[in-house]
């Protein structure tokens, strides 16, 4: 009965491996899903990031044009990432790019802004 009791660990180690094996081939997920999907947006005037962008409202969504919200933080690894194809894309005729910032202090999203 003993022996058992010695096993245990081995067993849970060998199960727990298994399944953590197993996920390295599902497949990544493609769709991410969003609660926000097709709902209306929120209808909020923000204040500029600094003293060159104007300040952020429902109108701006409004002007007849393809925008994108981008909600970023300096911090944030991915936006760092992200940021170079989002200033590629603001260039693109007919697009609107908007950032949002999230969690951050003024001066280091600012610079976050500037950088990229």
């Amino acid at each position: 009965m003993k022996r058992w009791i010695y096993a245990l660990p081995v067993l849970a180690f060998v199960l727990l491996a298994f399944f953590l094996f197993r996920s390295l081939w599902d497949p990544a997920p493609r769709v991410i899903p969003s609660a926000l999907l097709n709902k209306p947006v929120p209808r909020l005037v923000l204040p500029p990031l600094d003293a060159r962008r104007p300040a952020f409202g429902p109108a701006d969504l409004a002007a007849g044009q393809v925008s994108v919200v981008n909600v970023f933080a300096s911090w944030c690894a991915p936006c760092r990432v992200e940021a170079p194809q989002l200033q590629a894309l603001a260039r693109v005729p007919g697009i609107a790019v908007y950032g949002l910032v999230h969690k951050d202090k003024d001066r280091k999203s600012t610079r976050l802004n500037s950088s990229h």
